[in-house]
């Protein structure tokens, strides 16, 4: 499996993941502790491959935190684009 394939297959809020190897990780963190030493310890010295998988990462997480925050619950969505004259329609 590749990296890509790795990464896109292990976003996710409740169960963050190391971007290059998947292993299951800190949700403050983008890499495992064995990843970053290997590819240089600090953000500064990781490949350039390796800062732009964080790039992505940082923005799904933060999408997904948008998204949770704004969703509205399926059970109360009717509510909100009922017009008055539609009410006997939708209960």
């Amino acid at each position: 499996m590749s990296i890509t394939g790795r990464f896109m297959k292990n976003y996710s809020m409740d169960n963050p993941a190391c971007v290059v190897c998947g292993k299951q990780i800190t949700m403050s963190y983008w890499v495992c502790a064995d990843c970053a030493a290997h590819y240089g310890g600090s953000y500064k010295k990781y490949p350039e491959w390796l800062r732009d998988l964080i790039r992505m990462e940082r923005r799904e997480r933060y999408r997904s935190a948008r998204d949770e925050e704004n969703e509205a619950p399926l059970d109360d969505a009717h509510a909100y684009y009922v017009e008055e004259w539609d009410e006997d329609r939708f209960p």
